[in-house]
Formats: C-alpha cells, structure tokens, sequence
C-alpha cells in the first residue's frame, strides 16, 4: 500500500507538478502532506488544519509577522498563500514571484508610478528596501518614519542638515515627499513637478510676480532655482548658496556680493571708468562703481529685482530713498 505523498498522488496526480521548485516548503520535502491537511475532514478549505492559512504558517513559523500597527492587506487577511506558494516555487521564500514582479500582481493600478524617466534607486531594486513585506510601525509598511527612511540611503544629505544654519521650512516640517516623489518621475531630481512649479506651490507671491512680469532673471527664465538657492538648505539668509547681504547699505567688498558674481562680472563693481564694462555710465563714468562700491554702498537689490520685473534688465520700479519711506521712481531707459 501506498503511503505519505504517494498515498495522496494517488487520487491528487496533479498536485506533483506543483511540489517542484527550486525552493520546497519543509513538510512537502519530507512528503508529509498531513502537517498542514487532516486527511478525513475539517472546517477550513482544503482540509487545511487551522481555519486560515496564517494560522497555520504560524503553528511552525514564529509569529513576529503581525504584531505592529500597520498590517500588509494580505497579512491582516490571514492569506500568507496570496504572496507564497505553500508548496514550492522558484523564488526565495516560496514567492509567487520575484521582486517588485510580485507587489504589482496585486498593485497594478500603481504600476505607471515605477516606470517614469528617473526612477528611484531602490525602486529598480526592491519594493522591500523602503517597505515592510508583513507589518510596519508606519504608514504605508514603511520602514522608517518620513526623513529617516530617506536619510538611512542619503546619509551625507543628513550630515549636511544638520551643519546647515538656515533649513527650508518645508524640510524644517519634515516630509521630503512635500517635493520629491519616492517612485519615479519626469522630472530631475526626482521632483514632482518642475522646478519652479514646485518652488510656486509654496512661495506663491513669488511665483505671482514672476508670472506677471515681462522680464525674468537668467535663471528664473531657465527654471533653475537651484543656481541661487540651495533646496535643503544653507548658512546664507534666504537658503542662498553664497552670501548676499540682508542690509541695504554695507560697506563695499567682492565677497559680500558672491551670489552674484557667480554669473555676473565682478569688475563692473570694481572699476571706476570704462567704456565697455556696463551701460549704466555717464560718459567714461561707471555708475554701477559710483553706487556700489563705496563705504555705504547700495545692495544690487536696491535697483534691480532678483526673480522678475517690467523694465529691462528686471529694474525695480523705484527704490527705498531716505529713512522716511519715501520711494524714488527710477524711470530707466
């Protein structure tokens, strides 16, 4: 007489093309079928032992699967056979499938989020390097809460916050999600919209005065935030990258104005007569040196705006004159 395994394939032929894979479960190794079936009868599907399959699992497995807050739908819904084959497979752990293979045989209507331009890293790797496959202690299985999950793969981002003195206040709230998305997008660096789209959904009186004004700042007009500010952060007023002066008036010196003569030729704050250097002359006379470079030297913002304005070269309209509040129109030309 037939027995174990042998017994059951007299009747279950079938099922043997299912207990092959390079990964076997312990119990259909041994071909001892009766440790998760009652032969005669029983209350669960398929004759199982316990009323679900994680019940089961967990009559063998240590039950460390569910025991946090945020519970994995399959797992709070007992069926640990939604993800693993309870026979054999050709995957680590029984899997159904390989790798993010797997997670879209259920999140399908997600799947377009993972095949944009740049995809995240860890997004090509693994669902798991970010969630949880069971339970979490966080929203969504993550792994870590907010800035930590990102600041456990971005570790020199971390050190450089934390040396930074003026932080972005959307990183100041903590969601890195507020500008990036952690899946993939058509954007660089990953955000979700373009630069300024992004930097607008915040600074919206900025972004108000850029859309409404006829001429834009070089790097304005390039969608390129980044090449004053710093997104995280920085230790200039206003997260600039280099240093600008926050006071109207301040004694000439190059370094003062770094921000600027990043782009711009420092030498037109530098020499006194040209007649190449700059427009703004009277005669051989460079008026940019007659305003700036003196002990109480004008800021570069006391006549041109930094993001956008309606004359040429982004002037202001009129400029703060005298301690009295009174604005002195500048008519340019």
């Amino acid at each position: 007489a037939a027995k174990g395994k042998d017994l059951c394939f007299i009747c279950h032929e079938a099922m043997q093309k299912r207990m092959t894979g390079r990964f076997i479960h312990g119990p259909v190794a041994m071909g001892d079928c009766i440790a998760c079936h009652d032969p005669h009868q029983s209350d669960a599907k398929f004759q199982m032992r316990k009323p679900t399959t994680s019940a089961l699992c967990i009559s063998c497995h240590e039950n460390n699967k569910t025991n946090r807050e945020f519970l994995h739908g399959p797992v709070a819904a007992g069926d640990c056979n939604v993800c693993h084959n309870t026979h054999a497979s050709d995957y680590k752990f029984q899997l159904e499938a390989e790798g993010n293979v797997l997670c879209f045989l259920c999140h399908e209507d997600r799947k377009a989020e993972f095949t944009r331009k740049s995809v995240h890293k860890p997004v090509s790797e693994s669902c798991s390097q970010c969630h949880d496959n069971h339970s979490a202690d966080y929203k969504f299985l993550l792994k870590k809460e907010g800035v930590a999950l990102c600041l456990s793969c971005h570790a020199p981002m971390e050190e450089k916050i934390k040396a930074m003195t003026v932080k972005h206040g959307a990183l100041k709230q903590g969601r890195c999600t507020s500008c990036h998305t952690p899946h993939s997008s058509n954007y660089v660096r990953q955000l979700k919209q373009s630069t300024k789209q992004i930097c607008y959904g915040c600074h919206k009186d900025i972004g108000s005065r850029v859309l409404a004004s006829k001429y834009l700042h070089g790097p304005v007009q390039q969608d390129d935030c980044y090449a004053c500010h710093d997104s995280h952060g920085s230790d200039f007023t206003n997260i600039l990258k280099k240093f600008f002066p926050p006071e109207f008036y301040m004694e000439y010196r190059t370094e003062n104005y770094a921000i600027c003569w990043d782009c711009h030729n420092k030498d037109v704050a530098l020499t006194e007569v040209t007649t190449t250097l700059t427009g703004f002359r009277n005669g051989n006379r460079n008026l940019h040196f007659v305003h700036v470079n003196q002990k109480k030297g004008r800021s570069c913002k006391a006549c041109h705006e930094p993001h956008a304005g309606d004359q040429e070269k982004h002037i202001r309209p009129d400029v703060p004159f005298g301690s009295g509040g009174w604005k002195l129109p500048i008519q340019f030309t």
